[in-house]
């Protein structure tokens, strides 16, 4: 039941994630003088980012054990 409860909270934390790339992206698309390939760099850059943080807030928020055993 850990595992589930882990995964739903890591679910969670992953649309908040995506969420966050979303609104990053638009906002740098509505900058004036800049290339359109940028709010795509932004979208990326915040998303690699932010998904592996959201396993390790997943993982503290439920008190998971990093390593069975």
């Amino acid at each position: 039941m850990q595992g589930l409860i882990l995964l739903a909270t890591f679910v969670v934390m992953a649309l908040i994630s995506v969420a966050v790339s979303v609104f990053a992206g638009l906002l740098a698309d509505s900058l004036p003088h800049l290339h359109d390939m940028f709010s795509l760099l932004v979208f990326f850059g915040i998303l690699i980012v932010l998904l592996p943080l959201s396993w390790v807030i997943a993982l503290r928020l439920t008190g998971a054990p990093r390593a069975p055993g």
